[in-house]
């Protein structure tokens, strides 16, 4: 009896020391640092199985106001990890992105967000870290490669610190370069297009430039893009620059961002010149003919 006792006491002892190993891990490697949620979940409350995998339909929303996570709390009970945050949106004002909330006052006041996972039957730690490593991006992985393609020049460019005035506002702050997965040292040119394909070399040598014999295209229909939630939310202003290609039918193509603002606003211009209809540019003596143009959308009504 003495002896299943002890047993007892022991397996009592080497758990505690487990939750109190894991409790520290958590503490020194997640607590109080900043993260990139994997998808860019939209949602309050994320459920994740012991893969990784989002349990759910969880709707992806907008890297610049969902990705950035603040950690404020961490726990691993049972085989339940749980994370406790605050969102970071990201805006850009004229000198590159940086976090909105720029004191610990203003964070404690960002939306709140809830992760849950289960965990693995192995080594805890081992088990917390894999998991975290599905949830988040990590230092092997890069935020251009993770954002929707028509985003891909402006984020590769400022994370390389492009010397080229267009890129300006696309430059990251130190503090955005130290989160894992804000990845400057990735390689622009290995990063796949996501949902637009490339143009063939034939229709790259049919897309003019304005000027000389090639008069500009006319927009003749332009809805005006919605304000996001935040932006109405803050009262972010500005100006979104996009780059383009107007076909020969008056038709926008490879609407990307230049210059960006952040809060969601970028995506809002995208989703609207996506819309426009132009009356195409001339060639004098040969017609229509497809041009790359820049466009700026103004958002300083809502």
């Amino acid at each position: 009896m003495i002896a299943v006792q002890l047993n007892i006491v022991l397996l009592a002892f080497t758990a505690h020391a487990l939750t109190s190993d894991v409790d520290r891990h958590l503490q020194n490697q997640y607590q109080h640092k900043i993260f990139l949620l994997r998808g860019f979940y939209s949602d309050g409350w994320l459920h994740y199985d012991a893969s990784g995998t989002p349990l759910g339909k969880p709707s992806p929303g907008s890297w610049t106001i969902d990705g950035f996570v603040l950690v404020t709390g961490a726990k691993a009970h049972g085989q339940t990890l749980k994370f406790t945050g605050r969102r970071m949106p990201v805006i850009s004002v004229g000198q590159g992105f940086l976090f909105r909330a720029d004191s610990p006052e203003k964070r404690n006041e960002m939306p709140g967000i809830e992760i849950e996972a289960k965990l693995g039957p192995g080594n805890p730690i081992e088990e917390v870290d894999a998991v975290a490593a599905k949830i988040f991006l990590t230092d092997q992985d890069s935020l251009a490669a993770s954002v929707p393609w028509y985003w891909q020049t402006c984020v590769a460019g400022g994370l390389k610190d492009v010397n080229d005035p267009k890129y300006a506002g696309c430059h990251f702050s130190a503090e955005l370069l130290t989160v894992p997965g804000v990845n400057p040292h990735s390689d622009p040119h290995a990063i796949p297009e996501k949902g637009e394909p490339n143009l063939s070399e034939h229709q790259i040598a049919s897309v003019f430039r304005v000027g000389n014999d090639i008069s500009p295209p006319r927009a003749t229909f332009t809805p005006e893009p919605q304000f996001s939630g935040l932006a109405r939310e803050t009262g972010l202003r500005g100006v979104v620059t996009l780059g383009l290609i107007v076909d020969d039918q008056g038709t926008p193509r490879n609407v990307h961002i230049l210059s960006p603002l952040g809060a969601g606003l970028d995506e809002e211009a995208v989703a609207a010149i996506r819309t426009w209809k132009f009356k195409p540019a001339e060639q004098k003596g040969h017609g229509p003919v497809a041009v790359e143009i820049a466009v700026q959308v103004d958002f300083h009504t809502p």
